[in-house]
């Protein structure tokens, strides 16, 4: 097995098991004449199979014990689920001719394959079971390796190899559960753990974690232990449930490497058999896969296993899949669409809005899936999910700018040997792009520590802001911003109710409006306090300021510290207000200002992020040269006392504020995935200094 590993599936990795040829001694029938477990020759082994009609195969099955197995000193068990009088006696006659022990049990009825063959316990006499499909047969005899290998493993299971029809390649070798992810979710399946086409000689049995359904060989009153099969399993998928128990109960599954089995499964004979198997196979499928999941957390239905599953049936002329697909072939559809996979923070905050935008404008070209970092505990498991698509864009780059931590790189070494090795293996499948919509990490140390994630870790990224992008692009080292991705605004939701309030009543208080959460990273620095959103250090100063002139204003804030609007009911609140003030120190693009502007409310506001270019000249007057109490106080009691400045700048915030509609913002994100897809540049490995920094 060490010296195949080139040979295993894709992904697969091996372990030295350190043992002696004498540890088979350890077993405490290893003094018996025919030595442990189940005998040199079978002595104490059921070799056991169910039975349907089609008494052809298992006819086919038991001639190959004979043939191949001629000193068997076991006994046959066939367990029929309901056979015709013909079938079963056409069975029967072939049996009275055979060297070997038989029994024909008849369970009365069909009780599937893990109902079946759980009910087959009660039958048997010895105290290992060699369970087989009854569409393989033996090619030559494995029993004298079964016995050492189960001696030498200390095992109770064992999966059996079996080749395909063609007798030369591969349909099981070594037993292994498949743990993927997609969708934030854990896929698993069973399967081999060579390659298919790998056709290396025999060798000695070794360690896996699948027990295989179509072959293998177990300890009876150890199957009993584990409660036998779920009967609510789905043909295929009882033996991975069933594995998944093993493998938390710590027991070994040994994996035999001996090619004495070929699978020939034969197709239905008639239409009728067809349509009922088709119509069997897409109920069962279901409802397994549903009871799987509840049972143990993992979805086991996927269109990777859907094409496992459709392999036999295909071979049996039973493809569910395939009339379904030809109705969606006639009803005359398209090329398939790009896959695209948005990744935010949180499924409930303002990366997702945006997320959503891009969504509803931009899906006649791509089809897209939301997924939030805040539900996948690994950064390294969200790009393992999402290798599959065409494009990977991180609205919130935080998960993938963490890969470059200490922490995570130990995590990667171990997991996948090398960091250039992750890189291949992980990022380069498909693009990988991301959006900077803050300014933070921009320290000196900080700006190092991210350089993988500019250079190996992406093949592009956007700013919100033409002040990010000249940021970004006097950054050494880091390549320049691919485009510019503002915010937009929903047009369709935040809009006027009315504007005639900014005429007349001019000795009404003047209504300012603040939106955001004060508390947002406020904290004392070097005896300073720290406020980003400048609600505490410069509004709160200028209102009072204002009072100290005499100038009487009504507080009327959105302050998430306090209290919660919902974003439903935020166009209500920028239709209750005079003027709306946005104090930040920097913004990516500062949303409630684009809103209040679709609502035609009058704004001042720091200089931050989008503000210059979405306001126009008359609202441009109204951003603050510098960010000081006196100056916002001082623009607030200007729009006190020159009242008729409110209609005016309504009036041009609601034009200046079309172009800003998600309609039109959303299609530099278009033109970015358009771009990346088209390229399909792999993301570049370090060659002059080898390991990233």
């Amino acid at each position: 097995m060490q010296d195949n590993i080139e040979n295993l599936e894709s992904g697969l990795d091996t372990r030295p098991y350190v043992t002696h040829r004498y540890h088979e001694f350890l077993n405490a029938d290893s003094g018996r004449r025919e030595g442990a477990n189940i005998g040199l020759n079978g002595e104490h082994l059921t070799i056991t199979f169910l039975s349907l009609n089609r008494s052809r195969l298992s006819i086919k099955l038991c001639r190959s014990i004979a043939d191949q197995i001629p000193n068997f000193k076991g006994e046959v068990l066939v367990i029929d689920n309901g056979s015709s009088e013909e079938e079963l006696e056409a069975l029967r006659r072939c049996l009275e001719g055979m060297p070997f022990r038989w029994r024909i049990e008849m369970l009365g009825q069909n009780y599937g394959v893990a109902g079946g063959r759980n009910r087959t316990m009660p039958h048997v006499r010895t105290d290992w079971v060699m369970s087989l499909d009854n569409d393989v047969y033996f090619i030559k005899n494995p029993l004298p390796d079964i016995q050492s290998d189960l001696a030498i493993l200390g095992c109770h299971f064992m999966t059996m190899a079996v080749l395909n029809e063609d007798a030369t390649t591969n349909f099981i070798r070594g037993g292994h559960l498949y743990l993927t992810f997609d969708m934030n979710e854990f896929i698993i399946g069973g399967g081999t753990a060579h390659r298919q086409n790998y056709t290396g000689q025999d060798g000695p049995g070794y360690l896996g974690t699948f027990m295989s359904g179509c072959a293998s060989v177990f300890r009876k009153d150890t199957f009993l232990a584990q409660g036998g099969f779920d009967e609510g399993m789905f043909i295929g998928f009882e033996d991975f449930e069933f594995s998944v128990r093993l493998f938390r109960a710590g027991l070994k599954v040994g994996a035999s490497d001996v090619r004495a089995l070929v699978h020939d499964r034969p197709k239905p004979d008639s239409t009728d058999d067809k349509d009922d198997e088709r119509a069997r196979f897409a109920r069962a499928r279901l409802e397994a896969a549903a009871h799987f999941e509840k049972k143990h957390g993992y979805k086991v239905w996927t269109e990777d296993i859907d094409t496992w599953v459709r392999q036999p049936e295909r071979q049996r002329g039973l493809d569910v899949h395939k009339a379904r697909q030809h109705d969606v072939d006639s009803a005359g559809s398209g090329p398939r669409r790009p896959r695209v996979a948005l990744i935010v923070d949180v499924n409930t905050w303002a990366l997702a809005n945006i997320a959503r935008q891009i969504i509803k404008y931009v899906s006649d070209e791509f089809e897209f899936d939301l997924l939030a970092s805040h539900d996948v505990e690994q950064p390294t498991m969200l790009l393992e999910m999402t290798k599959d698509y065409d494009l990977v864009h991180y609205l919130w780059r935080g998960p993938l700018a963490s890969i470059c931590e200490p922490w995570e790189r130990h995590k990667i070494d171990q997991l996948y040997g090398s960091w250039n090795d992750f890189v291949s293996q992980v990022i380069s499948p498909r693009p990988i792009t991301f959006s900077v919509f803050d300014h933070l990490f921009l320290t000196e140390s900080e700006i190092a520590d991210r350089l993988p994630l500019f250079t190996q870790l992406s093949n592009g990224y956007t700013v919100s802001s033409r002040i990010l992008q000249r940021i970004y692009q006097d950054i050494q080292g880091y390549p320049d911003p691919d485009m510019v991705t503002p915010d937009g605004v929903d047009l369709t939701k935040f809009k006027p109710a009315t504007t005639a309030r900014f005429i007349g009543d001019e000795h009404r208080p003047l209504r300012v409006g603040w939106a955001g959460n004060s508390a947002w990273n406020a904290h004392t620095e070097e005896g300073r306090l720290r406020d980003p959103k400048g609600f505490h250090t410069i509004l709160r100063p200028a209102l009072n300021l204002l009072k100290s002139r005499g100038v009487v204003v009504e507080e009327y804030f959105a302050d998430r510290e306090i209290r919660q609007i919902s974003h439903d009911r935020m166009p209500d609140y920028y239709n209750s207000l005079d003027v709306l003030i946005c104090c930040s120190e920097s913004e990516g693009t500062p949303n409630p200002v684009l809103e209040a502007m679709a609502c035609g409310v009058p704004v001042i506001s720091t200089n931050v992020g989008i503000v210059s270019e979405a306001f126009g000249p008359q609202q441009k007057h109204f951003i603050l040269k510098e960010r000081n109490p006196v100056l916002l106080a001082d623009a607030i009691e200007e729009l006190v006392k020159k009242r008729h400045l409110l209609h005016l700048l309504s009036q041009e915030n609601q034009q200046c504020i079309k172009c800003w509609d998600w309609s039109i913002r959303t299609d530099a994100y278009r033109r970015l995935f358009r771009h990346h897809i088209k390229a399909g540049r792999p993301v570049g490995i370090p060659s002059e200094h080898g390991q990233a920094p």
